[in-house]
């Protein structure tokens, strides 16, 4: 067990608390030559929507209009990775990149940059 596993749950709990709830969706396969079939896979969770200061904008990697994302990582089985898609406040976005912050390897919580 990580010495960090009490934060993990603190940070779901305030962000659960103070934040919204989000569905996290994964679409893998139908790849290859033949198709091949697809599989979707969704978490539930919550995340605090807040967004990049002008020093982290650079018009190339991180867009003014780019939202920052910031998701507990407690209970949640899969990480939030590039491609995948945010549905929340009835709106979708599209995860662009993630940063966990784990400080003993064990994410407490995933920054997500994502983009409508």
């Amino acid at each position: 067990m990580s010495k960090y596993s009490q934060e993990a749950k603190d940070a779901y709990d305030g962000i659960e608390e103070a934040g919204t709830s989000c569905t996290i969706t994964r679409v893998t396969g139908g790849g290859g030559p033949l198709g091949g079939g697809t599989t979707t896979t969704q978490r539930n969770t919550y995340l605090v929507e807040t967004s990049f200061n002008t020093m982290e904008v650079d018009g190339t990697s991180v867009l003014r209009t780019d939202l920052k994302l910031i998701i507990p990582a407690h209970n949640l089985p899969i990480y939030p990775s590039p491609g995948d898609t945010v549905t929340y406040a009835g709106r979708t976005v599209r995860i662009i990149d993630t940063v966990p912050v784990a400080p003993d390897g064990t994410p407490i919580i995933f920054e997500v940059q994502a983009r409508r």
